[in-house]
Formats: C-alpha cells, structure tokens, sequence
C-alpha cells in the first residue's frame, strides 16, 4: 500500500515551487520523486519505534535525504535524548517527544525501504549510515591501554524475562582475562531516571550485581559508564556514549538495539545472541548490514550463542 500523499508531497518538497496541483504532484512523483524516495506523508517524518530501529533504519533514510539535499528544513519528531544522533540538522527542526517507545511491526513502519532491521541487507540506494566515528572521534577519552568496551543489558525481553546478558560469573572472568591488556567500559542501562534517556516498554532490572562485582573485586581497573556519566555532566548520556564508541574499536555486547549502534563503531565485536529476530528464518543480520553500515576497512564480528561459548573467543587475547 502506498503512503503517497500528492498535498503532503507539495508541502515537504519545497523545491517543488512550481507544482500545485494533483495531477503535477502525481506526475513529478511517478516520474522522479518516487525514484528518488523523497518524502512524501507528514508521518515519515516522526520516529515510532525503538531505538536500534531509529538507527539503523530511520536515521539512515534522513541522512540520505539530507546528503541529496532533499531533507530541506522539515522538522523530525523523535525520542527524548537522541539530538547528538541528528547533528547534521539544525536543532529548531528537532521535536522531542516525552512518548515511551514501543515496537511497531514493519507494516506499521511510516518508511518507504528498509523499514525492516531483521534483514541480510538494505537496499543501500537510499540508506547512508552518517559517520559518527568520524564526527565523534576526540582527544579527551584516550587511554594509556587499548579500549575495550563491555555493553550488557538486563531486561525484561519479549514480555517474559531477560535472555541476551551476560551473567555476573561471565563478567568476572572477562574483567580477570581482559583488564590487563585493555581499559574497559562497563556500559548497562538501568532504572529509570537517566536524564535525557529515551525509555521503551522493556522494563530494566536493577538487581543484578553487575556494579556490585565491579566495586567488590575490580574497582581500579573497570569503568563504569555510569561514573562517567556523573563526570561529565556536560554531556546527556547518548551524547557521552557516542563520545566513548567513537574512540573504541574492540566491543563485547549483547543482541538487541545497543549492538545496532555499535555496529557503526567496531572493528572486532563478540555479540551474545540467545534470541531474537536476528537470526530467525535463515536470515542473518550479523552477516549482512551489521558490516555493511560500518566504515572501517576490516572488522570481525563473532556470534555466540551462551555465556560458555562466549568466554571461548580469544579475538582480544
């Protein structure tokens, strides 16, 4: 079904000066709109759904539009928090919603291509990842020893329980193996509260342990991103987060929206994926665009599938 609109694709094409009527709109968008995928439904323009979806399917079809100079100076509605994501737009043409996210099925999606993230690959015609490696490359989070960020999570998952984390004995043994060589991030959103933080129907759970592992046995050596976070009160946490991955190259994560961020950011991942639509029906999204958005030359990505085979990969030793 169609989400052309002929009086919405007047409003948001404004170069379109000389177009008034249906018929014009309906030929102009039969002939070089719809080749281009210009917008053209108000609804394209508002993001519904949940993060990893934003970035790796909404934010790309904006920046395409704004790298054919096609976005003009529409406004994009989206989450609390997700500015820094947006730094090729102005900040007047940003709406912030208080709205809690929640995942829409890719028929609900308001995109013309690549509204589905559970794929091998995008049609690429009209999906540029921006460079935020680039952009948020700096000199302040340099450390003496290789980076190496850890991004768990611990939530509750498709209404039942948590699946994809890394549990604490696992953890032990990866800040004992790996924080010799490397200065780790420990990275878990949890509970609310986090000022700027865009929150979705997965309810996070805080007694976990993680942090207590952490300030029991390896306080010295790990980092936890929430101490960063009360360092750097300059920074909202995505804008922080954005900051970190800019500057590492090695991850340890988890399936699920915080691993489609790292994708643009790695060049050696190990991913635990327990389950999710990732690697249903044959498809495999780690084989496909989770290499594809990133713009490192060479990168390894390894997927395990338990905390037992996870402690079996040696690509950080």
């Amino acid at each position: 079904m169609s989400i052309y609109l002929w009086q919405d694709y007047i409003v948001l094409n404004k170069d379109l000066v000389d177009i008034i009527t249906e018929e014009e709109a309906d030929h102009h968008w039969n002939t070089e709109g719809s080749v281009q995928m210009r917008l053209c439904n108000r609804s394209q323009l508002e993001v519904t759904n949940e993060f990893g979806n934003e970035v790796i399917c909404y934010i790309p079809y904006y920046y395409y539009l704004h790298s054919k100079n096609l976005l003009f100076d529409n406004k994009i509605t989206t989450y609390k928090g997700m500015e820094c994501f947006y730094y090729f737009m102005n900040s007047e043409n940003i709406i912030i919603k208080e709205d809690i996210r929640h995942w829409y099925a890719p028929p609900l999606r308001p995109l013309l291509v690549n509204n589905n993230e559970h794929v091998n690959h995008f049609n690429m015609d009209f999906w540029i990842p921006p460079p935020y490696k680039i952009i948020y490359k700096n000199d302040i989070f340099v450390f003496e020893k290789p980076l190496l960020i850890i991004h768990n999570k611990y939530n509750v998952e498709w209404d039942l329980e948590p699946f994809n984390y890394i549990n604490i004995d696992t953890l032990d043994i990866l800040f004992n193996t790996l924080k010799e060589k490397y200065q780790i991030v420990y990275i878990r959103p949890h509970g609310g509260g986090i000022p700027n933080y865009s929150y979705d129907a997965n309810q996070m759970i805080d007694e976990f342990g993680d942090y207590d592992l952490i300030h029991a046995k390896h306080r010295e050596e790990i980092i936890p991103f929430i101490g960063l976070l009360e360092e750097y009160k300059s920074y909202t946490y995505n804008e922080l987060l954005l900051r970190i991955y800019a500057n590492c190259d090695n991850y340890i994560c988890v399936q699920g929206g915080g691993s489609y961020l790292i994708s643009y950011f790695f060049k050696k991942m190990v991913l635990l994926h327990i389950r999710g639509p990732e690697l249903e029906d044959g498809r495999s999204s780690y084989d496909g665009w989770f290499k594809e958005v990133n713009i490192e030359d060479t990168h390894e990505l390894l997927v395990c599938h338990d905390n037992e085979s996870l402690l079996q990969q040696d690509i950080f030793i």
